[in-house]
């Protein structure tokens, strides 16, 4: 199973090094020392969990919370800072914060409640053992622009949880639900976001995951056949396709 990616956000390098060597044996770490290197790092390395300060060089860790929930990225957070009045409290909550630790705090402890998390969060675990679904969205062009790529990530995740479920009454209110938008909605944003990389597409990329007709060509995916040939797959590290779950 790939290990868990976690990316540390700290104005300290010595804290982030610190952090880093506790767990980098269990974990893949990656360390920002400011805002903007930690959005470019949470885009690209997509991590599993952050560790993150409120208080960072150019864009503060509230804003850049806020550019992850407009983009879909939602790993889980533990915020490790010396700010926390009741205002960055109530905020951090309301972007779906895990956990806040007072600093100043050990580097260990802080591995410590990590651990904690992780083995309270079996979803989390579940995901860690499911397909990189935002680079495979990426690959296949979906926009990340578009409402319709936050409700794949989420869909794709939600019905590898659970194959059974209905894409209309079930998977689409659930989706709905953490986006305060309709089932309707997600339905038809998807729908457009698969139709645009559909439209666009680079075909050899999109014969890896998706069958083709006599003609060797993909033909246009409908939502519940793109939501289900991802979520039923394990993709390994590079996000190619491993044939014992075919």
């Amino acid at each position: 199973m790939e290990q868990p990616r976690i990316l540390i956000i700290d104005p300290s390098s010595d804290w982030n090094a610190a952090l880093k060597s506790k767990l980098q044996d269990k974990y893949r770490v990656r360390t920002a020392c400011n805002g903007e290197a930690g959005w470019e790092l949470m885009q690209g390395f997509l991590p599993d969990m952050v560790i993150l300060d409120v208080m960072l060089p150019g864009m503060d860790g509230i804003s850049l919370l806020r550019h992850c929930a407009m983009q879909g990225i939602t790993p889980m957070v533990v915020v490790a800072t010396r700010l926390c009045s009741d205002y960055v409290i109530s905020t951090l909550s309301q972007l779906g914060v895990s956990y806040i630790i007072p600093k100043p705090c050990l580097p260990e402890n802080v591995a410590g409640c990590l651990e904690h998390i992780h083995e309270l969060s079996p979803i989390l675990q579940k995901q860690n053992q499911s397909p990189e679904i935002d680079r495979i969205l990426l690959r296949l062009g979906i926009s990340r622009k578009l409402s319709g790529s936050r409700y794949l990530t989420h869909a794709i995740r939600y019905f590898s949880l659970n194959p059974a479920q209905m894409l209309t009454k079930e998977l689409y209110g659930a989706v709905g639900q953490q986006f305060h938008a309709s089932a309707s909605q997600v339905e038809r944003s998807i729908r457009t976001a698969i139709s645009r990389a559909w439209e666009s597409r680079d075909e050899r990329v999109w014969q890896r995951y998706f069958p083709t007709g006599a003609d060797g060509l993909v033909r246009r995916p409908t939502n519940g056949e793109f939501i289900s040939r991802l979520g039923e797959y394990s993709f390994d590290e590079d996000c190619g396709i491993n044939p014992s779950a075919m």
